[in-house]
């Protein structure tokens, strides 16, 4: 219901005219590099859990050979 709300305000909306700022621009970029880069990093740790958890378990035991 909200987004039907959000859709028909925007179809109906008016020209602001509004002025972007250069800064305003360069911020939105980096908030998306900043979030890429997030995730690259996140997701690369947790891959390592996973590869650290599975070679806990099939870790062939050497104390007894």
């Amino acid at each position: 219901m909200n987004f039907i709300f959000v859709i028909i305000l925007l179809l109906l909306s008016k020209n602001a005219y509004a002025y972007l700022d250069g800064g305003f621009i360069t911020m939105v970029i980096q908030v998306a590099v900043a979030s890429f880069a997030m995730l690259l990093i996140y997701f690369r740790a947790a891959i390592y859990k996973v590869k650290d958890f599975f070679n806990k378990i099939f870790k062939k035991n050497t104390k007894n050979k």
